[in-house]
């Protein structure tokens, strides 16, 4: 009896997704047994479905027994990223008078290939991960909105409420007679 033919493909996806892993099984006699692993994933049915919750590159594998018993396995990668606990940091509150300056940074963790995009009031929409000089003109509360994604199907969003204040005023006194 011919051995059964596995063959996995390399992938890549966000953590968190439902994955149904795949392989193409080429066998003369029917598929008997399976044992998927990946990561902590495991399973034992011809099509298993597993919630990614490892992340990082994974050593992907199947191995298959043959109603014959024959035996056939083959290994890939799964590629698992993160984008992590997202957030928008700022420079200090003391910033917070009209026409005073916000430098606005995007927080997660740190890819090359992530994507930003910033929606701010009265400013275009920026794509870089930090914004230097964002200013307001008039006291208010002003929306942040930060969309963050990458190639493996990851993507967050972020808000932050801005309070300005109206800058302080000084009044000078002439206390000489």
């Amino acid at each position: 009896y011919a051995k059964p033919e596995v063959v996995l493909t390399d992938t890549a996806m966000c953590r968190g997704i439902q994955f149904k892993p795949y392989g193409k099984i080429n066998s003369t006699g029917g598929i008997g047994r399976y044992f998927w692993r990946c990561g902590s994933n495991q399973g034992s049915t011809a099509q298993p479905i597993w919630n990614m919750t490892d992340t990082g590159k994974l050593l992907f594998t199947l191995n298959v027994e043959d109603l014959n018993g024959c035996q056939g396995a083959d290994t890939a990668y799964i590629f698992v990223s993160s984008l992590g606990k997202i957030g928008i940091g700022f420079n200090d509150s003391d910033q917070c008078f009209a026409g005073h300056k916000f430098n606005l940074s995007a927080n997660c963790l740190s890819n090359s290939q992530n994507k930003f995009r910033w929606k701010l009031p009265q400013h275009p929409v920026a794509t870089t991960q930090s914004i230097n000089g964002v200013k307001f003109g008039s006291p208010g509360t002003y929306r942040v909105e930060l969309f963050i994604s990458n190639p493996w199907g990851c993507s967050d969003s972020a808000a932050l409420d801005l309070e300005v204040y109206e800058s302080p005023g000084v009044i000078l006194y002439d206390t000489q007679v």
